[in-house]
């Protein structure tokens, strides 16, 4: 994960999982991707037991002890976005241990499923979309989607970097030099669905064969972004047929990739990204809806194991 100062103590999914764990008894270690060791091809960890766990008071540690990486029965990946060379570096050297305990998610999942780029594969379920870092594409594009666009960095989260250009802009140019840092980052053009504003997105959680649960999030008036972080609010949702079927058609996929634990952003009926790093939604669909989802989870993973 990332470092424990940086986690949100009262929203945290994975602290959901990891209080549920310790509830069981069983023994739950945290660590930080700069603490990962390759020696001889075995990989090591330094870690620390969580001792105690609450939303009130954080963590409580045991002191830190070295561990071969395949000693744990599980190892959840749940390091937040950017996705940078540090992000990859993890992912190569949890590969040395995947084939030995299990990962979730798969470290070479992960790699190939750009949250952003992901819904590509199902082009029939994403609103029309391209991704290129060269100005005169987003502009042509933008001509023939006749509509505002979104503008999306790939490797962010929480809707940072997310820019709306309209399609009257007097300075397309310059927000689109600005956010692809003069053509040299790739970045996801995305024709805008109106119908965000009103009605928001829709979080679809995944975990194998089962939808965990649901929850949809309006932004804030003035904004386009839906993020809680960014101000948006939470609403209790009914899945449809048609996102059923979206689920069915993914399903295959991203059993096939060990993508597990998966959160779908849905908006108007359209796939517009595919969580697979860090999902979260747990505590937002337990509030709203009386729910344990983690009990669920540790239900299945326990399963799993066995």
């Amino acid at each position: 994960m990332d470092p424990p100062e940086k986690i949100l103590l009262e929203f945290d999914t994975s602290m959901a999982i990891m209080m549920e764990a310790l509830n069981r008894g069983h023994k739950v270690f945290y660590t930080e991707p700069k603490h990962l060791s390759l020696r001889s091809g075995e990989l090591s960890v330094n870690t620390r037991e969580i001792a105690s766990l609450n939303r009130q008071q954080g963590f409580q540690f045991r002191p830190e002890e070295f561990h071969p990486a395949a000693n744990f029965n599980l190892i959840l990946i749940r390091k937040d976005p950017p996705v940078d060379v540090d992000y990859f570096n993890m992912l190569y050297l949890l590969d040395y241990v995947s084939d030995q305990t299990l990962v979730i998610n798969s470290p070479a999942g992960i790699r190939q499923a750009n949250e952003k780029l992901f819904p590509f594969y199902f082009k029939d379920l994403m609103p029309p979309s391209i991704a290129t870092s060269r100005e005169s594409e987003v502009i042509n594009f933008q001509d023939q989607v006749n509509s505002d666009i979104i503008l999306k960095p790939l490797n962010r989260k929480g809707g940072e970097g997310i820019i709306l250009l309209k399609k009257t802009s007097k300075t397309k140019s310059e927000k689109i030099r600005k956010i692809t840092r003069n053509g040299v980052e790739t970045i996801l053009a995305q024709k805008f669905i109106k119908a965000g504003l009103t009605d928001g997105d829709r979080r679809i959680l995944l975990w194998d064969d089962d939808i965990l649960g649901a929850f949809g999030r309006v932004p804030k008036l003035g904004e386009y972004r839906s993020n809680l972080s960014l101000g948006g609010s939470m609403k209790k949702i009914k899945i449809t047929e048609h996102e059923q079927k979206i689920v069915e058609k993914l399903r295959p996929v991203l059993k096939k990739l060990g993508l597990i634990f998966v959160g779908l952003d849905i908006i108007d009926g359209w796939v517009t990204e595919i969580n697979v790093t860090s999902p979260a939604g747990i505590t937002e669909i337990d509030e709203l809806y009386g729910e344990q989802i983690e009990i669920r989870i540790l239900d299945l993973l326990e399963k799993k194991l066995v």
